[in-house]
């Protein structure tokens, strides 16, 4: 039996809900912010492939 879409999608009370906790944890804790999105930009950065300039022999 398949259930119903209004199951599973969150209401706008819900969404405006977390929108506001998110809201809260970047004004309460603004460092941790900062920190985390370096952390993924690292990883993102990481994980990407090297360009062909990048990979170029120098010497």
């Amino acid at each position: 039996m398949f259930s119903q879409g209004s199951e599973q999608a969150p209401s706008g009370e819900d969404v405006r809900h977390q929108a506001g906790r998110a809201a809260g944890i970047v004004q309460d804790n603004p460092l941790g912010l900062a920190l985390g999105a370096a952390a993924v930009g690292f990883l993102v950065g990481c994980c990407r492939p090297r360009p062909a300039w990048r990979t170029r022999s120098w010497a």
